[in-house]
């Protein structure tokens, strides 16, 4: 046990990755014994793993955080998988109506709840902001482990999806109130300008290579190249969006919706939800 106690400096990343595939292994079994969501697992596993309960198994922070941001980009992308742009369009009126109510909701509730505590109003927005947006990550999980019909799936996606779009906007607005700079209208406009335009320039762009490019790596008919295009691509896409100023899961799922465009998101699919669920 003392290669495990040791973690931290001394481990590797061979050991933190056994440490929490082999944790997360055992947690999502007795889930699925109890007739829970591997979700559940997952959460608990980390917990295990992580330096703040007195277990003696203990994972570098930094190392798992690579991993879980791995995770994050592969469910984005398979995200995008399933939205080629006329379907997003299609969904996004009423999933974006859904979403301003949801958000608005929740903020309002936050916001009041952290005055009746007697939280200061900056305080009392970050609570407001923090359980305004859901987790993509967690109900996409939850769907693949339940049958639910397609279109409710697509509407549910697409609602996640806008919210993490806000998300984007939410945190530019939080940061400038917590600096104690405020954000006026303006600011919000120029940042919600330079979002839309990344977005469309990636897309774009984008549309004139990435649907050509897969449908030609495809024809080769090898699972392994295709495979590893897709997974370079993804994540080449993912670091564009972050060099730009976005999160990696922006642009994992504009590389989804990309590679969509090229009808062959089906046999990409089968191909990554293995990689994908293993982080």
């Amino acid at each position: 046990m003392n290669w495990i106690l040791a973690a931290g400096p001394a481990s590797t990343f061979v050991v933190d990755l056994a440490l929490v595939l082999g944790v997360a292994g055992v947690m999502s079994v007795l889930m699925r014994l109890t007739r829970q969501s591997t979700v559940v697992g997952y959460l608990l596993a980390g917990l295990v793993v992580g330096p703040y309960i007195p277990i003696p198994l203990f994972a570098e922070p930094e190392r798992v955080q690579s991993l879980a941001e791995f995770g994050v980009i592969l469910v984005m992308f398979g995200i995008g998988l399933e939205f080629r742009l006329r379907k997003f369009f299609e969904v996004l009126p009423t999933s974006g109506f859904t979403a301003l109510v949801q958000m608005s909701v929740l903020f309002w509730c936050g916001l009041t709840l952290g005055q009746l505590w007697g939280w200061s109003m900056v305080e009392s927005s970050f609570l407001g902001g923090a359980i305004a947006i859901s987790s993509t990550m967690v109900v996409s999980k939850v769907f693949d482990q339940r049958d639910v019909e397609k279109r409710l799936k697509e509407f549910v996606l697409g609602t996640l999806v806008i919210q993490d779009l806000a998300a984007i906007l939410l945190i530019a607005v939080m940061t400038g109130v917590a600096s104690g700079q405020g954000l006026g209208a303006a600011a919000v406009a120029l940042t919600v300008g330079k979002l839309a335009g990344v977005l469309v320039g990636l897309v774009v762009v984008g549309m004139l290579f990435v649907p050509r490019l897969v449908r030609a790596v495809v024809r080769f008919e090898s699972g392994e190249i295709l495979v590893v295009v897709i997974v370079g691509l993804c994540f080449a896409t993912a670091i564009l969006a972050q060099e730009l100023g976005y999160s990696v899961a922006l642009g994992a799922f504009v590389a989804g919706v990309l590679v969509a465009e090229s009808g062959s998101e089906k046999i990409i699919e089968k191909l990554i939800k293995p990689l994908r669920d293993i982080f």
